[in-house]
């Protein structure tokens, strides 16, 4: 006779369900990490020749380096398999991550800040706004990730063009 299963309790299913929220971030990972480099290169493409070269490389170059540390993080989620109580740990390092990515971006709005020339601010406009709104589709699973992204991407440009008036 095959004993039945034990009841699961609540602690056994929350740290199911962060195990199953922690795969689907990592899961969606690759496309949201690739379509940050796509991003950030016609972002430095589009401005290549209207702002300094020298800040924008460095920008660009630190995105690709916070890239590739974030793929690293998940070629190893994603090599071997997690128990589900080390699964919430995962999703607070992708959360961690994203923050700096968030921050990275949230620089742009303070770099190539310039109001007076209306494309470029326009053109920013839409990289934050739109990045932040696609982030949605691949942070969702866990809130702390998703907020750690977009609050730093948005908030300083919204201060800086509160400080700027006009």
């Amino acid at each position: 006779m095959m004993a039945s299963p034990k009841p699961k309790n609540d602690a056994d299913k929350h740290a199911e369900i962060q195990a199953e929220l922690a795969h689907l971030l990592y899961r969606q990972a690759p496309i949201a990490l690739g379509a940050v480099l796509i991003a950030a290169t016609f972002l430095a493409y589009m401005l290549w020749t209207r702002l300094p070269q020298g800040p924008l490389l460095f920008w660009l170059g630190m995105t690709y380096l916070l890239t590739a540390a974030r793929m690293v993080l998940v070629w190893r989620f994603q090599r071997q398999p997690i128990p589900a109580v080390q699964a919430h740990s995962w999703s607070r390092w992708y959360a961690f991550f994203s923050t700096l990515s968030g921050c990275l971006w949230g620089s742009i709005g303070i770099l190539f800040f310039v109001p007076d020339q209306v494309l470029i601010f326009i053109f920013i406009v839409f990289m934050l706004v739109g990045i932040t709104a696609t982030s949605v589709a691949g942070l969702s699973a866990y809130w702390s990730a998703y907020c750690g992204f977009a609050i730093p991407t948005i908030l300083p440009f919204a201060i800086r063009c509160l400080m700027e008036g006009g």
